[in-house]
């Protein structure tokens, strides 16, 4: 490793500067190799975009937002009927780059059940799958809906949310988690601070 700096020693590093995040390996540089890391290191958290979350947000509030798509990573919808205490619920979420299975990230909108009645399962996928399609992939009590159409948009979540609120019978709260927004941005948008949750840096 000394003295190289191709494209495929940074591609090493970003991997072990990723990896020493959570191992803090030990290892020995020469100076070259020291000021390459040192380099890249200092160019990778420059690039590194700040992540916003928000939550307890109802239907009605995303009518009133104006935030930019592309900058929305992950929301759910999160429909939780009477009693709270009992833990019934249904979850719709999206993940721009996909929801995990196996070894693999598959696009599309997905959703997790608790304490629903097998019986209702087949309804909730059928109900998704009118509004966006996608193939069903089911693991345990999550399904994922790949390949469906995907939504960003704050109308388009709000509306869905008050339909899943009407057709499950259940009361709608919505999460949002933004990525590359500033704090004014997000103030601009019309992003409630009341409801911004802080984030743990890695």
């Amino acid at each position: 490793m000394p003295g190289q700096t191709s494209h495929g020693f940074e591609y090493h590093i970003k991997h072990v500067v990723q990896w020493n995040a959570y191992c803090k390996p030990h290892f020995t540089l020469n100076h070259a190799d020291a000021h390459s890391i040192g380099i890249y290191t200092s160019t990778f958290h420059r690039h590194v975009m700040a992540r916003s979350r928000y939550w307890k947000i109802t239907p009605d509030e995303m009518d009133d937002f104006a935030y930019a798509q592309q900058n929305l990573l992950n929301w759910e919808i999160k429909c939780v009927r009477e009693p709270e205490s009992e833990a019934h619920f249904i979850g719709v979420f999206m993940y721009r780059h996909g929801t995990a299975y196996d070894y693999e990230s598959v696009r599309g909108i997905s959703y997790f059940h608790n304490n629903i009645s097998r019986k209702e399962v087949p309804e909730i996928t059928a109900f998704l799958q009118g509004k966006f399609g996608g193939k069903e992939i089911e693991k345990g009590s999550r399904i994922i809906l790949k390949g469906s159409a995907e939504i960003y948009s704050s109308r388009d979540i709000g509306r869905l949310a008050r339909e899943m609120e009407d057709r499950f019978d259940a009361k709608a709260v919505i999460s949002l988690e933004f990525e590359g927004l500033t704090a004014e941005q997000l103030k601009e948008s019309g992003m409630p601070e009341a409801k911004l949750l802080p984030i743990p840096s890695k």
